[in-house]
């Protein structure tokens, strides 16, 4: 992982995805829907 990417999904509003291979973060008003969906 990179230092952003590592970075980013640590900020206090980031939300991060739960998907065992590849989980990303998403941020903003979306962000619960969008990383829902990668849900496995």
């Amino acid at each position: 992982m990179g230092k952003i990417a590592d970075l980013f999904w640590r900020r206090p509003d980031a939300r991060r995805s739960d998907h065992p291979n590849s989980s990303f973060a998403a941020e903003g008003p979306p962000s619960a829907e969008i990383v829902g969906m990668a849900s496995p």
